[in-house]
C-alpha cells in the first residue's frame, strides 16, 4: 500500500502532488546532511504533522529549515526536552490521507 501512494505522488501531476515531491526532494537533501532526527512526519492537503526527537541542535535546525517554507511560516512548535535517547526508533516521511 505504501508503494501505492508513493507511485501516486510520483506520478501525479496536480498542485498539491508536485509541492509535495519537491518538500520531500528537500527534506531529504537537508537530512542527510547529516542530522540525527528520529520520528514521524506526515503530509497531505491539511499540513503537516510532525513528532520528531533529535539533539537540540539538530531539532532547532530542522524547524528553522521549515519556516523558510512560506507554506509553514505560523506553524505550531512545541518542544520538550528528553534525557534518554530518541523517542522513535527511525525516521518515517509518509503522506497520509486525514491528519488529525
Amino acid at each position: 500500500f505504501e508503494d501505492q501512494i508513493q507511485t501516486q505522488i510520483v506520478d501525479n501531476q496536480t498542485p498539491f502532488f508536485c509541492s509535495t515531491r519537491r518538500f520531500i526532494y528537500l527534506f531529504f537533501q537537508f537530512y542527510f546532511q547529516g542530522l540525527d532526527i528520529h520520528g514521524r512526519i506526515y503530509i497531505n492537503e491539511q499540513g503537516i504533522n510532525a513528532q520528531y526527537s533529535g539533539p537540540s541542535k539538530h531539532s532547532f535546525a530542522y524547524v528553522k529549515w521549515l519556516k523558510e517554507d512560506d507554506r509553514f511560516l505560523d506553524i505550531l512548535v512545541q518542544t520538550s526536552p528528553a534525557f534518554n535517547e530518541h523517542a522513535f526508533p527511525k525516521l518515517k516521511l509518509r503522506y497520509k490521507p486525514h491528519l488529525y
